[in-house]
């Protein structure tokens, strides 16, 4: 990557980029796989061009790039007799 080009690196000479978003240090470049990761397993460069996706569409439409946080999930604690019930209902 030229030095010129306007992004930052890291100390491994991949792009840097927010992590949530994957947008780089220089507005409106995103970068995803390789590129940010080093070499990784294909599905996971895949998986991070789909979250970079995400990000460009949302530049695009001028919405705040950071995505909505997930909603925590609730937790019930049940015992194990508890559980064993449940199974045994159905």
């Amino acid at each position: 990557i030229p030095e010129d080009a306007g992004v930052g690196l890291t100390n491994q000479q991949t792009i840097a980029v927010n992590p949530n978003t994957l947008a780089a240090t220089r507005p409106g470049v995103f970068a995803a796989g390789d590129s940010v990761s080093g070499t990784a397993f294909v599905i996971e460069a895949v998986a991070s061009g789909h979250d970079a996706a995400h990000s460009i569409i949302r530049y695009l439409e001028g919405e705040a790039l950071e995505p909505a946080p997930k909603p925590e999930l609730p937790v019930v604690n049940l015992s194990q007799r508890e559980i064993e019930e449940r199974i045994a209902r159905g």
